[in-house]
């Protein structure tokens, strides 16, 4: 086949439309480059969800990935709750057994938040239930969240989490999800999470101590960090997870690990925010981490045993087993364009690495003809928790043009996430700079993709930097029910775009810009409005 003119899909992430000015980080950014494709280009709005559930990034990419609707992580979840029936999933039964035979303890690692994109307390409270029908003592590792709900809610939250855990287990570590969720390759942000639960206090750094979760929390206000920033810390007489050195006498040469005893599960339906924590429990890790970090005396260190931890939800494969894997989806858009022989590139920073990649390829690992450019998140390296989105910015739009300019790639995704992270902060200043960042990494990319006649199409997976305060001046964070705009540049003249669109309607939008069939599948619906001939 001819090769096509190339199609580039920019996410412009966390941005939504909203008409007030105040709190709306969008309308007091000066955006000239947006401005002038906005005047040269059709656009329309898209809604960010079909479900009628709170937007999230990471389904937001699956949808513009899959062309149709798709039920969320947790829909399988909820289902058997409210059937009551949770009890009874193959995997969290086998947990109960081997806790009830050991007589060891369950580990709950989750997100305490406001938002529902990662966790949430229904989860727990269901696994609370079973594990107390079955007498098994419970320790809760709860993650504080800060980004998508109110910065400082960690109190409200625990004592949420006390009324669930009373006579059921106890809390054991609080720590923020800079910490435990990190998933731009931070070893050593995750490390201290995974130390305050697992290891020995005698061994290895040292962690702080409190008598209570609230005693951790405003420990760090005190500090001025927010909940998402909370250093790990472990909570009255934790110690660390039961374990013990044991030795495989069957090798021809006896290998001594340290295994720990206990039993553990992670309860959030999102898996990449504890895809690193949960390859550290498993020691499958860089292999320079490994040998850092989890040795004991020069023995390899197992959080678990094979078999005895498990994932509420991980729809990517990476986590084994898993309670509720999510249906492989087939025929994708990526899928399609490899199969037609074309080439793809992925780009992104770091922070953002599962969206462009895992979630919008529907599988964890690259399509054939397929490239990924993952840009280091700025300060992933100098110990900052809060990034600056403006460097990262300007480095993905410069990968994107060099391999624009090369002429390489066929179709491009690139995520712009600097809005997205520094709303997050509840920052308006700092959304406003990293706004007009992304203003001018559009404009660069913009430039690269006319240069080749290319089509570039600019949409978000959902809104967050547009409404930072809500209409009566409180500050809000997390994800927007907001639609999200869609420009497409160079699509032809006379070209327009229908309204009442999803971001399921891209998908099949791109397919015919790419002059590819849509399958059946695929059930979205292209979005142009082609002049009659």
């Amino acid at each position: 086949m001819n090769k096509p003119r190339p199609v580039v899909l920019c996410v412009l992430d966390g941005v939504g439309e909203r008409s007030a000015v105040a709190g709306n980080a969008v309308r007091q950014a000066r955006t000239p480059e947006l401005d002038a494709l906005r005047a040269q280009a059709p656009s329309t709005s898209l809604a960010p969800s079909v479900d009628g559930l709170p937007p999230d990034g990471a389904h937001g990419h699956r949808c513009l990935g899959a062309g149709r609707p798709l039920a969320r992580s947790s829909a399988p979840v909820d289902a058997d709750i409210a059937a009551r029936k949770l009890g009874r999933n193959a995997v969290v039964d086998q947990l109960v057994r081997l806790a009830t035979y050991d007589a060891c303890q369950l580990h709950l690692v989750t997100l305490l938040s406001d938002g529902t994109a990662h966790a949430s307390l229904s989860h727990l409270a269901a696994v609370l239930e079973v594990a107390e029908w079955n007498k098994i003592d419970v320790r809760v590792h709860a993650v504080l969240d800060g980004r998508d709900g109110p910065r400082r809610a960690a109190s409200r939250q625990l004592d949420a989490l006390e009324d669930l855990l009373a006579g059921r287990g106890k809390l054991a570590t609080v720590c923020g999800r800079a910490y435990a969720m990190d998933g731009a390759g931070r070893w050593d942000r995750v490390y201290a999470a995974y130390h305050a639960m697992v290891r020995d206090p005698t061994l290895g750094p040292t962690v702080t101590q409190a008598d209570t979760g609230y005693e951790a929390v405003f420990g760090a206000y005190q500090k001025g960090l927010d909940d998402d920033q909370v250093e790990p810390v472990r909570v009255g007489a934790y110690r660390g997870m039961k374990g013990s050195f044991m030795c495989d006498f069957a090798n021809a040469s006896p290998l001594w690990s340290w295994y720990g005893e206990d039993v553990g599960l992670l309860l959030h339906h999102r898996p990449d925010g504890l895809r690193q924590l949960g390859a550290m429990f498993r020691r499958e890790v860089p292999e320079e981490i490994a040998v850092d970090l989890l040795t004991d005396r020069g023995k390899p260190v197992y959080a678990f045993r094979e078999g005895c931890l498990a994932a509420l939800c991980d729809d990517e494969g990476a986590l084994d087993p898993v309670a509720y894997p999510l249906a492989a989806v087939v025929d994708g858009f990526a899928e399609v364009v490899s199969r037609a022989g074309l080439r793809q590139l992925r780009c992104a920073e770091s922070d953002k690495a599962a969206h462009v990649t895992r979630y919008f390829d529907l599988r964890p690992t690259a399509w054939p003809g397929e490239e990924w450019h993952l840009v280091p998140s700025d300060g992933a390296d100098v110990g900052e928790l809060v990034p600056d989105p403006a460097a990262a910015t300007r480095a993905v739009a410069a990968s994107v043009t060099r391999a624009l300019a090369a002429g390489g790639p066929d179709f491009v995704l690139v995520n712009l996430g600097g809005a997205d992270l520094a709303a997050a902060t509840g920052n308006l200043g700092a959304t406003v700079a990293a706004l007009e960042a992304l203003d001018a990494a559009v404009g660069a990319i913009a430039r690269a993709v006319a240069a080749l006649g290319g089509v570039l199409l600019v949409t978000s997976d959902h809104g967050r930097a547009e409404e930072l305060e809500d209409d009566a001046g409180v500050m809000r964070l997390g994800p927007t029910r907001a639609r999200v705009p869609l420009l497409v540049v160079g699509a032809g003249e006379g070209t327009a775009l229908r309204d009442g669109g999803s971001l399921c309607d891209v998908a099949p939008t791109m397919l015919e810009l790419l002059g590819l069939d849509q399958p059946a599948a695929m059930t979205g619906q292209s979005l142009l409005v082609r002049p009659r001939r």
